[in-house]
């Protein structure tokens, strides 16, 4: 079993695809790719919980409670409710089916209106290879296209941004992303709007059979480079991220914790003595998720998703 963020959402059935692509890449996995790296990790049943853990999925209060009963495989996602507690609840529209859809809506909860929507192309191995990204009023922000492997791994992901407005679409106008054929990162590059690269960097991946255990992290640019070292438990599990400088002394240390049942993820720092976060995963009897949650340290809920089913089919 090997670490793997990049390819963890397809295992994940119809709704994590899109959530992955749309809403975590920008908040919460890009940050923290960039304190571990991209690496890649199945974590069995665990891997719903680690994949919403980067997402950081909860549920609001106007939400209707997920109703369990009934839900099974032969369901087909409809709406995501989605409260990360700092903003707007949004309802997250399935056009079509859950996964393979050709388009993704987010509404606002309360009066449905638009608040943007994606389209996305396929190949013929049911793979994404084009997203794009329209606001409300069909203007379109953002494009990206994939290329895989034959393996079925990841091998370049290209986002342009196409509506530029701000400072940040203006510095991070082209991001690319290349990956080997196990499907981890092993270069990136960020361009502005002038086509001038503003980062570049390169990582060495060493691996044990099929699980990464080192990545050395060259930044071309900015010249941060580190290494990244990565040991995992008796179930072929990550648990622990060690992050060194270019002298060899620890800058970061991450630790992983699993509940008996993988529904369950815990997060420590400053040396595994710090809880910094966790994430839930709830399902029903058939396997369902029903509702995941993104905790802070404290135990206090940052983001909620509940989701809703059609079963008539």
């Amino acid at each position: 079993m090997q670490i793997d963020f990049n390819s963890c959402y397809l295992t994940v059935s119809k709704l994590s695809y899109h959530l992955f692509f749309i809403s975590a890449y920008k908040y919460l996995l890009l940050p923290f790719i960039k304190k571990i790296s991209i690496v890649k990790i199945n974590f069995k049943h665990l891997i719903s919980t680690v994949l919403l853990f980067t997402i950081c999925l909860s549920c609001s209060d106007n939400a209707p409670e997920p109703d369990s009963e009934g839900i099974d495989s032969s369901c087909e996602l409809e709406v995501v409710y989605r409260d990360n507690k700092s903003s707007s609840v949004t309802s997250t529209v399935y056009v079509d089916s859950g996964y393979g859809s050709d388009r993704v809506e987010y509404r606002e909860l309360a009066d449905s209106s638009l608040v943007y929507y994606m389209t996305f192309e396929y190949n013929g191995q049911n793979q994404v290879t084009l997203s794009k990204r329209f606001d409300m009023n069909d203007v379109l922000e953002s494009e990206k296209t994939i290329e895989y492997w034959p393996s079925g791994e990841k091998k370049m992901i290209k986002t342009e941004r196409k509506k530029i407005e701000t400072l940040s679409d203006k510095t991070n106008a082209i991001q690319e992303s290349y990956f080997d054929e196990k499907g981890n990162i092993e270069e990136y590059k960020n361009f502005n709007i002038s086509g001038s690269i503003v980062y570049h960097t390169l990582y060495t991946n060493t691996y044990e059979g099929d699980k990464l255990v080192e990545a050395y992290r060259d930044h071309l640019v900015d010249r941060h480079d580190a290494t990244l070292e990565y040991t995992y438990n008796s179930e072929g599990l990550i648990q622990e991220i060690l992050t060194k400088d270019i002298n060899g002394e620890v800058t970061f240390k991450t630790e992983y914790e699993y509940s008996d049942d993988m529904n369950e993820v815990k997060r420590y720092s400053n040396g595994g003595t710090s809880l910094s976060g966790s994430e839930k995963t709830f399902f029903n009897e058939n396997d369902t998720i029903l509702k995941t949650q993104s905790l802070s340290g404290d135990g206090s809920i940052r983001v909620e998703h509940s989701y809703s089913y059609n079963c008539s089919n």
